[in-house]
């Protein structure tokens, strides 16, 4: 008995430090729980090896999260603080930190960050981004973000960032981003002959956002240089080489070796809000390398997102198209390289906290074209083959706390 009570009193001791210093940095506990059930199809062309394209029904995670954050006061109006963005999974099981886990410095200056954020290709998604619909539900982070299939800026958090974002000045915000490596592939710079700096590499983002009464527009532009220096051909042989006929007519699927990952993308925005209503315009250009030392493959694309709010109630529609592929290597199939996404949905708030909905999103491919719904990582789903669409219904809940 004695020793039972001399080890409450020894745990209870060394306990007092971490909650004085958990006290002293505020940190707070907050996440968001969301989950549902989605059926998920594939349509349209199948490659020879398919016999058929069956319906997919899951239970799938919707990028839950469990967040730490804190903050001590350095005085001066300068604070310390850091966020740790945990994700698990509550179909699968899981916990992973894969979130925006960053740490930096605040003050009048705005707020400096290291860690991994998101970048650019998300600028939109306060315009489409649903209470309780699925990742896929957000059609300016998936197609709209795209070029072919491939994702701009990751389609995910990028890491290695240092980052500031300012101050509001007025309702005007800008971020300025840079990652030595965005593909966190660090790199061991020790040249090769093939290779002479696989340490060369870096990703930059520049955005500046204004917000004035019902009003919104914005600009982003993503530069990057994919890690490593090849020399060319040399790393395109045997079986690769087979391999990198695949992007001659669908880029998305193959032949992502040494520099080929280099993108640009420029995208800029107009939104506008009054009475529930919102209604916004987007316009993305972007550029991807998808064969060493070839030229970058282009498309442009549009979307437009509305949703309207009304009580506990929340309409939502977005409609997104991406243009036909122009430049690339030599060969590249042109044609029939275009494709369009839409969503539409509801849901309700039972509480500022905790929402449920159904929703319906689909891809229409061209035939030469594989573009993607977002997040199909997150919810398991298949991606699609030249010419396929893809399909989503999903009934979703969410609660935040």
């Amino acid at each position: 008995m004695q020793k039972k009570v001399l080890a409450a009193v020894v745990g209870g001791l060394l306990a007092v430090p971490a909650m004085v210093y958990a006290d002293s940095a505020n940190v707070t506990i907050s996440g968001r729980f969301a989950v549902g059930l989605e059926s998920y199809k594939l349509s349209g062309l199948k490659p020879a090896a398919v016999t058929s394209l069956n319906n997919e029904l899951r239970v799938s995670d919707q990028s839950s999260s469990l967040i730490f954050s804190g903050a001590e006061d350095l005085g001066g109006g300068m604070k310390a603080w850091f966020q740790i963005d945990e994700r698990f999974a509550p179909d699968l099981g899981g916990l992973t930190a894969t979130g925006n886990t960053q740490a930096g410095l605040s003050g009048g200056f705005g707020k400096l960050a290291l860690g991994r954020a998101d970048l650019h290709y998300q600028e939109l998604s306060r315009y489409d981004a649903t209470r309780a619909g699925s990742l896929q539900d957000i059609i300016s982070d998936g197609p709209f973000s795209q070029v072919a299939g491939v994702s701009i800026a990751n389609g995910t958090r990028t890491p290695n960032v240092l980052m500031w974002d300012s101050p509001d000045w007025s309702g005007v915000t800008a971020r300025l981003a840079w990652s030595p490596n965005a593909a966190a592939n660090e790199g061991s710079g020790v040249g090769t002959a093939t290779n002479q700096n696989p340490s060369k590499g870096q990703s930059f983002n520049a955005v500046l956002r204004w917000s004035g009464g019902p009003m919104s527009a914005g600009a982003s532009y993503w530069k990057q240089d994919a890690e490593g220096d090849p020399t060319g051909a040399a790393l395109i042989t045997g079986a690769a080489a087979a391999a990198c006929v695949a992007p001659v007519t669908n880029p998305s699927k193959g032949c992502a070796v040494g520099s080929a990952g280099d993108q640009k993308s420029q995208r800029a925005w107009f939104g506008w809000s009054a009475a529930g209503l919102t209604v916004a315009l987007g316009y993305d250009s972007s550029q991807i390398v998808v064969i060493n030392n070839q030229p970058m493959i282009k498309r442009n694309a549009f979307i437009i997102p509305v949703n309207y709010t009304m009580g506990a109630e929340k309409l939502y529609f977005s409609l997104a198209k991406a243009n036909k592929l122009s430049g690339g290597p030599a060969g590249l199939v042109t044609d029939k390289t275009d494709a369009q996404a839409y969503m539409f949905g509801w849901d309700h708030a039972f509480s500022k906290r905790t929402f449920a909905g159904a929703f319906y999103a689909k891809v229409d491919n061209k035939d030469n074209a594989a573009y993607d719904l977002f997040g199909l990582g997150a919810s398991g789903a298949t991606p699609t083959a030249l010419g396929q669409d893809a399909a989503q219904i999903y009934l979703g809940v969410t609660h935040l706390f």
